[in-house]
């Protein structure tokens, strides 16, 4: 979900054609984005990114607006900021949980979620 209405992109671009946009106004676009966490901009310069260099293959566009916009850097993993969820909040959760499908989702998501190397490791 967009912060704001302006990550949608100036008026002036709604109504053209992928052809017709520049390098500048997906600076703009991405610029709507700052503020959220590295990895979300992240995400969103990718898949932007992404649909240019696939309308590019395709023929739809000449040239590819996103080539000159550097990739944002992504926090490292060891980086950044750990929620560490003890045996007990997790019994918390599940004993919390309304239904069977919320049970079921908080189950395998406790059991399977993701875990550090270090963690893997030291069990």
């Amino acid at each position: 979900m967009p912060p704001d209405a302006s990550v949608q992109g100036p008026d002036h671009v709604r109504d053209r054609s992928t052809s017709e946009v520049t390098t500048n106004d997906c600076r703009h676009f991405l610029g709507g984005w700052n503020g959220r966490s590295a990895s979300t901009v992240c995400s969103i310069h990718s898949a932007l990114s992404g649909l240019f260099k696939w309308l590019y293959l395709e023929g739809e566009v000449e040239s590819n607006p996103m080539l000159r916009i550097p990739r944002p850097r992504r926090p490292r993993p060891d980086d950044v900021d750990v929620v560490i969820v003890t045996p007990g909040d997790v019994e918390r959760m599940l004993r919390a949980s309304e239904d069977w499908q919320e049970l079921l989702c908080m189950s395998v998501l406790a059991y399977l979620g993701p875990r550090r190397d270090s963690e893997l490791e030291s069990q």
